[in-house]
């Protein structure tokens, strides 16, 4: 009887030591933003409290921001690319956001477009309306390398409204300018679009003409976040910006630098606009920008084309734009 015991007690106590390991699946510290593994971790994800981390080492995961209600995300690109194919895969790693794209150039396209990835909201069978925005209550509007002249006023109206009324957020990567017919620009047209332009943080741009073309960079530039990306909520990794600049450092020097060999040549900024991320060329460049806090517009432009063109897999590189588009994506929504 005593030896019955005994192996009760020894199977019990084995038990509960496989349950206390077993239970721990979290993914540890190499866990990734993944389109098709969205985040099981709850808002905040994985890392170390900010309260707790100060003069501390850089803790090993950022923050992964969930939304805290439900909203919707509408990309509409030129075509399809690396930047904008990561853009909806981390719109799949949020669990409370819906999303549809649209590619105008897309070589499968017709003469409106062609419908990419998507996930909720309504179908679109062409390029999305005026009341497709309203219809849907976009939260956040994508404009990737669009020129948007390629659609009707009363969108643009439309979205005006949306984003001055703090209802919806816009980002912008303007991309090398082309017009709809793919043919080389001077200038991005939605910098003299007559309602675009004022909601964006940029005024005017240098003319991309000569040689060499400003902004064309024959090595990639590095870009760093300035001491005011460290602590908007769009471009910091955690709220004490002493450990969102430990977060960001991996991304900063080696093999998975931030570098591009593009940024937009901007000239005047709107008043109240924010630096959150430089292009250090010979004469530092605004690379991301947000609009005036103190307004309700909630506004990002992009003018690096994306992070650093890559040969193969670098995890530091890779997991930067990921957490920079997902903290990016939940700002905009208004979260």
């Amino acid at each position: 009887m005593q030896r019955v015991v005994m192996l009760v007690l020894i199977l019990a106590v084995a038990a509960g030591v496989y349950f206390l390991i077993a239970s721990d699946d979290s993914g540890g510290p190499g866990a990734d933003l993944r389109g098709d593994d969205p985040s099981a971790k709850g808002e905040g994800g994985p890392g170390l409290d900010p309260a707790k981390a100060k003069g501390t080492e850089a803790p090993a995961e950022p923050k992964v921001l969930q939304l805290k209600s439900p909203a919707r995300l509408l990309l509409i690109g030129g075509q399809k690319d690396s930047w904008n194919h990561t853009v909806l895969m981390v719109c799949g790693s949020i669990k409370e956001l819906s999303y549809r794209s649209w590619f105008l150039n897309d070589a499968t396209a017709g003469t409106s477009g062609v419908e990419g990835p998507a996930r909720g909201m309504t179908k679109l069978e062409a390029k999305p309306t005026a009341g497709y925005l309203d219809s849907e209550d976009v939260r956040v509007l994508v404009l990737d390398n669009l020129d948007p002249n390629a659609f009707p006023q009363d969108f643009w109206d439309a979205a005006a409204r949306r984003v001055t009324s703090g209802r919806m957020g816009l980002f912008v990567r303007p991309g090398f300018p082309t017009g709809n017919d793919g043919v080389a620009q001077t200038q991005s047209p939605l910098l003299s679009h007559p309602t675009l332009q004022p909601l964006l943080p940029v005024k005017t741009g240098t003319a991309l003409s000569g040689s060499p073309l400003p902004g064309v960079f024959t090595e990639a530039q590095s870009l760093r976040p300035t001491d005011l990306g460290h602590r908007h909520p769009a471009t910091r990794f955690f709220e004490d910006p002493d450990v969102s600049v430990k977060a960001w450092a991996p991304a900063l020097e080696g093999e998975g630098a931030l570098a591009t060999k593009f940024c937009y040549p901007v000239e005047d900024l709107a008043d109240g606009v924010q630096i959150l991320v430089t292009c250090e060329a010979a004469s530092s460049l605004p690379a991301i920008l947000a609009t005036d806090p103190t307004a309700k517009t909630r506004v990002l432009w992009m003018g690096n084309v994306d992070f650093g063109f890559r040969t193969h897999y670098v995890r530091a590189k890779d997991r930067i734009q990921k957490l920079f588009t997902n903290h990016a994506i939940v700002w905009l929504a208004g979260s």
